[in-house]
């Protein structure tokens, strides 16, 4: 992946997609033994350790693709609910129940391509509220900026609420370049799958496999 299609697409995903944080000591470091803290209501996310659990393994990687990274955050936020996202194109925060995990994996060496899997346990309305966010993204303002727009990307059928859409980034000058990004709701987990466009086959083997490991997991 591309430096200027990553910084492109962190923008462009800000008004309708999950954001994850934690503190620096945290961020990236494995936190077996951590459990992530309950949410209002005593909701008990499902612990970092039975997320990690669920991400997809090198053996289970797509073809030709082979360990990239992974990380491990015990904490992380999600967009506040919002009636009409095209109106709030810089939503507020919130916690979420838990915490997320992420692998990535990569094939033709250094500069070639990625796709990655994250899993958050983020609760089930927020998970629900995700999925709608985007929809209606897709429906009623695909274009994100002047440069930035989405389109709708057919899911591999996967028995759980999911919604994939492709990201088209076309800027003077520079040659256009595509995304795409599933997201997937069950339970109080998110998935979320991402890959260059050009790995579309790869990402619909990933988001296969990756779903039915989740439901048997988490």
């Amino acid at each position: 992946m591309s430096k200027r299609i990553a910084a492109v697409l962190s923008i462009a995903l800000t008004m309708p997609t999950l954001a994850l944080t934690a503190t620096p000591a945290m961020a990236g470091t494995p936190t077996a033994g951590n459990a992530a803290a309950p949410a209002a209501g005593n909701a008990v996310a499902p612990t970092v350790e039975k997320l990690e659990q669920a991400l997809l393994t090198p053996a289970q990687a797509p073809t030709g693709f082979t360990f990239h990274s992974r990380m491990v955050v015990a904490t992380s936020v999600v967009p506040e609910a919002v009636a009409d996202p095209c109106k709030d194109a810089a939503p507020k925060f919130v916690d979420s129940l838990g915490g997320s995990v992420t692998v990535s994996f990569q094939k033709g060496g250094k500069e070639g391509t990625v796709i990655t899997e994250a899993i958050n346990a983020v609760g089930a309305k927020a998970a629900a509220d995700h999925i709608k966010r985007h929809q209606t993204v897709l429906e009623k303002c695909p274009a994100v900026t002047k440069n930035v727009t989405y389109s709708k990307w057919e899911v591999p059928q996967v028995g759980a609420p999911a919604v994939g859409f492709v990201v088209t980034i076309a800027q003077e000058k520079e040659p256009v370049e595509k995304m795409i990004t599933v997201a997937v709701s069950h339970g109080d987990v998110l998935a979320t799958f991402t890959a260059e466009a050009a790995d579309s086959a790869a990402l619909t083997a990933a988001v296969t496999a990756g779903v039915a490991k989740i439901k048997q997991t988490v």
